[in-house]
């Protein structure tokens, strides 16, 4: 039987499109459907900050910033009732008045586990934490360490907190792959063991809602041929992910399969504009269609042929747990959490970072090859099925809760 926590708050810097924000809504949506008092702090939730709210307001579940004169008031109010509590923080590298302003929220919500997602939110949010005298913290870290990452100002600000924090036995630090957990274990200096590996899991049920397109509604909305043959890339517009690699390989895709077509989605990945040099270059034109963010990806990949990752550093990718899921077979590099969810030669093919000739030859071969693709298609969304859904996820999750609410 686990410990049930009665109230869980987590809290982010932000609700935009990205991997990390997507898993805490998916988490905080199944622990609501189960019966749990659910809240979402963050830092801001403005424009494209707010990219997820809708799918916490149609679970009823509360978000909020907590920036304002009244939530310091009832920070320092908190600190000067409990001085111990905030011995030793004022010599860390902190945002010290958002760390008050956060623990006066705390205080009024007196949840039994704070869940913190992101270096700089689990830094903030689990001094917090800490402050407010909540049970249990845990701190949620999605890919390879700051430093690993190119962020050495970060790596260097945000290290001396989490060796803070993890002094305490009710506060955990959690990886999404076994390659993230390695290495922060390492960056902090700890035991591979006090990493807890918790993998990403799909939203079964908001992934079934969208399904109420036609692929023909969707080409045709594409603007593209009925034999088009659609590979999709999915991330951020950030070296890390390497869209240049991807546009190398649409060249030499789509210069033997003149049909292909790339769709291209995420953050800053609205228009070609960003890319005219790289396009120009790639002798590349109507073969890539740049989306951005949307909300209907789930729909989108009904129509998707394979899915391509270029990344350079991952953590457990949203975007190939979710293509699996949709039957598609996967053609990726081999980075972060990769290689826990897909097998090569199983789901599809992974390669080495800058392999762009194998990976535009491993595509070719899916595109070309429908009884190839099929069989990979179906064994990755039974790879989802067996242990990489929601359920999974809140299952994973309140086994740490527990962990730490008998710490107290």
């Amino acid at each position: 039987m686990h410990m049930k926590p009665k109230r869980v708050c987590f809290y982010t810097l932000a609700l935009g499109a990205g991997g990390a924000e997507r898993q805490l809504v998916t988490l905080a949506r199944t622990l609501k459907a189960d019966g749990m008092e659910v809240r979402v702090l963050c830092g801001s939730l403005e424009g494209k900050d707010g990219h997820y709210l809708p799918l916490l307001t149609q679970a009823g579940i509360p978000a909020e910033t907590c920036i304002g004169r009244e939530h310091l008031d009832l920070g320092l109010a908190l600190v000067q009732k409990h001085p111990e509590r905030y011995a030793g923080l004022a010599e860390l590298p902190l945002d010290h008045a958002t760390v008050l302003c956060l623990a006066g929220c705390l205080s009024r919500m007196s949840p039994d586990i704070v869940h913190c997602y992101l270096d700089v939110a689990n830094c903030r949010g689990g001094c917090a934490a800490l402050c407010a005298g909540v049970p249990g913290i845990l701190l949620s870290a999605r890919s390879t360490d700051p430093a690993n990452r190119g962020s050495p100002g970060l790596a260097a600000c945000t290290q001396p907190v989490y060796k803070f924090l993890l002094r305490r036995p009710h506060v955990a630090l959690e990886a999404n792959s076994g390659a993230g957990a390695r290495d922060y274990a390492h960056w902090l200096g700890i035991a591979r063991e006090h990493v807890v590996v918790t993998p990403n899991g799909v939203d079964v049920e908001e992934f079934l809602r969208q399904q109420t397109v036609t692929d023909d509604e969707i080409r045709s909305s594409l603007g593209v041929p009925s034999d088009a043959k659609f590979v999709f890339w999915i991330g951020r517009n950030v070296e890390e992910k390497r869209p240049s690699d991807m546009l190398a390989v649409a060249a030499r895709v789509c210069k033997k399969l003149p049909r292909a077509k790339f769709v291209v989605l995420g953050q800053g990945l609205d228009s070609a504009e960003n890319f005219v040099g790289p396009m120009r270059e790639h002798g590349l034109d109507n073969e890539v269609l740049f989306l951005g963010c949307r909300e209907d990806v789930f729909s989108l990949l009904s129509v998707a042929d394979a899915i391509l990752l270029t990344s350079r550093v991952e953590g457990f990718p949203n975007a190939l747990l979710e293509a699996m899921y949709a039957g598609v077979p996967v053609v990726a590099t081999e980075v972060g959490g990769v290689p826990d969810l897909v097998k090569h030669g199983e789901h599809g093919f992974l390669h080495q970072v800058d392999d762009i000739d194998g990976m535009a030859h491993s595509l070719l071969r899916l595109l070309c090859s429908p009884g190839l693709a099929k069989s990979f298609g179906e064994a990755g969304k039974k790879r989802i099925e067996s242990g990489f859904t929601a359920r999974n996820l809140k299952e994973n999750a309140l086994n740490t809760y527990a962990g730490l609410l008998r710490q107290m």
